[in-house]
């Protein structure tokens, strides 16, 4: 995978390694790349929620490690288990974390440490894959990635017939990957030098936490995540993840998120407090693993309403609810969509007729706007 012009991640063919492609290989890569189809999870025993997707179990709470609860972006759970995992059963976990060499960039990891894992607490709203050499991986493993990226190593190793031979999969709820020069124009508006900048941290230290920045030249600067995500990185999401069913991690085993406190007019509470996650069992080891954490006082949990989660998480709610209309409606406008099986997404389109005939129309609009603008660009190259 590598950075396109736009900022966002793309595969990329490397001749000198594979000695050109076969059709086959284009073939498997359809098969399992989330940005051409994905296909539901069947995960054994889940009930399916029209929002959450598979589940088995839900839980809120955090990391029984005060540290690992701060550092985490909400309440620390996925640093917990990944520690865990590395100290306690020496498994090997993927993640991603910042560069050494340079700040602003987000780079793979293996967690093989309590440190590693916290390297890799907070989180990383920018481009970047996990799953590099997943492939390679058995069940002894675990890869923490976004929802798109247990997707594609579902499918993967579906794909290859050894879908039970798969490393644990752990995701987080996800509202968008934007792009790297969302994160490079947010720093270069504040006053930390982009070229010179030691840290980075999006989230973490507290919940929701800061995005915080420093340079070498004894700059610093804070800015709330209300306006860092709200009026900044949000705004910069990738098309693909506009029209993403599956932002809540359907194909993972474990899937973490926000467990947000709302207002009274449900709007998220971003107050800075002790962080809490929302953690859901998608899968029966998935399910066995957390109640073992439990037990061996790795995680504090209890049992939630998924009910509960629909008001506080409602771009994720919003979103399934209405995405069949705004995927007709780029249709219609001439943009290509990834082909989605499974998810009974036209379900919510009868549920709310008039939000979702609103999410065609406007879809069409902001299609054929894009189209337009590209055509401009393009007749400006040829000139």
């Amino acid at each position: 995978m590598g950075l396109s012009e736009e900022g966002y991640l793309r595969p990329q063919i490397d001749r000198r390694k594979t000695g050109g492609h076969s059709s086959a290989d284009a073939q498997r890569f359809r098969e399992f790349c989330p940005g051409v189809k994905v296909v539901s999870p069947d995960h054994a025993g889940a009930e399916i929620d029209p929002v959450f997707g598979p589940l088995i179990s839900v839980w809120k709470g955090y990391a029984a490690d005060p540290e690992l609860r701060f550092k985490g972006s909400s309440g620390g759970v996925i640093t917990a288990i990944t520690a865990w995992l590395a100290d306690e059963h020496s498994r090997v976990s993927l993640g991603v974390c910042q560069s050494r060499e340079n700040a602003s960039r987000t780079v793979p990891i293996a967690i093989t440490s309590r440190e590693d894992a916290l390297r890799a607490s907070g989180s990383r709203y920018a481009p970047c894959s996990s799953v590099a050499g997943a492939g390679e991986l058995d069940s002894s493993s675990a890869v923490v990635g976004k929802p798109c990226e247990a997707a594609a190593l579902r499918q993967y190793y579906s794909a290859l017939r050894r879908p039970d031979d798969s490393p644990l999969l752990i995701s987080f709820l996800c509202a968008g990957t934007p792009s790297q020069h969302a994160t490079d124009s947010l720093l270069e508006a504040s006053e930390v030098k982009l070229e010179y900048a030691t840290r980075l941290d999006y989230r973490g230290d507290g919940w929701p936490g800061m995005f915080s920045a420093d340079d070498s030249l004894g700059n610093h600067v804070e800015i709330s995540y209300a306006e860092s995500w709200g009026k900044h990185l949000g705004r910069r999401l990738q098309w693909r993840c506009k029209v993403c069913p599956h932002g809540t991690g359907d194909h993972a085993d474990i899937s973490v998120g926000d467990f947000w406190e709302t207002d009274d007019k449900g709007f998220p509470n971003f107050t800075s407090r002790d962080g809490t996650s929302l953690v859901l069992a998608r899968t029966a080891r998935g399910h066995e693993l957390i109640q073992r954490a439990i037990r061996e006082g790795i995680l504090c949990l209890q049992p939630a309403d998924i009910r509960k989660a629909w008001q506080i998480q409602p771009l994720q709610t919003d979103r399934r609810l209405v995405l069949a209309s705004r995927i007709l409606g780029s249709r219609i406008g001439g943009r290509v969509a990834p082909r989605y099986y499974g998810f009974q997404l036209y379900k919510g389109a009868f549920r709310y007729p008039i939000r979702s005939v609103r999410a065609v129309l406007g879809s069409f609009l902001r299609a054929r706007a894009t189209i337009r603008a590209r055509s401009v660009l393009s007749t400006k190259d040829l000139e």
